[in-house]
């Protein structure tokens, strides 16, 4: 398979490519245009797409998987995918359209991990997977936690907080989106604002060893895409990149080789 966490972000572009960036800030496609609507990269580095590709048994989307040769290979799962995230090893996890939540890995092996509640939205990482979802029929969707386990067993998160864009990186912590700036949510209780001089109006937030946004402001060739820059107080700084879907990596220096 391909190892994708030898690159720090992926992206997917304007005309719905899967794409990485390498060292030298060049964008490269690695699918035919119009093939995805979000991706993701399980701890293992198997990089993870949710298809253009209706799924013909259980409504929803296909995935797919992309191999070290760069080929595509889609994962019947008979469930219908509406929100996918990286899982352990190299696992996909994806949410149906009830908000149950499964996992599936490249051989196609996998189960449900919960369908208690209705999950709206979700990530996965460090060995966490943080949700939003109503513990309650017809209550409003919060902030919930869990140790990533075959059967999940939840936690609300202290406070009122309904998050958009969640993202958790590789030591398990969460942040996510609300009025279009970027907070971080520590346990047991604590919210933070990733403050800086400049911070962009954002859709999305990015991280698992390294963090990005895509702002809110669409061009004809997509949403700029920011990094976080931790010199001095830490700031924002513009990559020149740009998209519609953003994708931090478990990226580390040891993480170069193909396996």
């Amino acid at each position: 398979m391909l190892q994708g966490n030898q690159h720090k972000l992926w992206i997917i572009n304007v005309q719905n490519q899967v794409c990485y960036i390498d060292d030298e800030q060049q964008v490269n496609a690695v699918s035919e245009e119009g093939f995805a609507s979000d991706i993701a990269i399980s701890e293992g580095g198997v990089i993870w797409a949710l298809s253009s590709t209706p799924d013909p048994d259980g409504g929803g989307a296909e995935i797919a998987w992309l191999d070290r040769h760069q080929t595509w290979h889609t994962i019947s799962h008979g469930s219908g995918a509406f929100e996918i995230t990286g899982g352990r090893k190299d696992q996909c996890v994806y949410r149906t359209s009830s908000g149950a939540l499964h996992t599936i890995d490249t051989q196609g092996m996998g189960g449900n991990i919960c369908d208690t509640y209705s999950v709206r939205s979700m990530d996965c990482g460090g060995g966490m997977v943080w949700a939003l979802l109503s513990d309650r029929t017809g209550g409003i969707p919060q902030l919930h936690y869990a140790e990533f386990s075959e059967s999940l067993q939840w936690n609300k998160f202290a406070g009122i907080q309904n998050p958009t864009s969640i993202s958790v990186n590789d030591r398990g912590e969460c942040m996510g989106i609300q009025g279009y700036m970027p907070f971080e949510y520590q346990l047991p209780g604590g919210v933070q604002r990733l403050d800086a001089r400049i911070c962009p109006p954002a859709l999305q937030v990015s991280f698992k060893s390294n963090l990005y946004l895509l702002s809110a402001h669409p061009t004809r060739h997509g949403n700029a895409i920011y990094e976080w820059n931790e010199s001095g107080d830490g700031f924002w700084m513009d990559t020149g990149l740009k998209g519609k879907r953003i994708l931090s990596t478990y990226y580390s220096n040891t993480s170069a080789s193909l396996t």
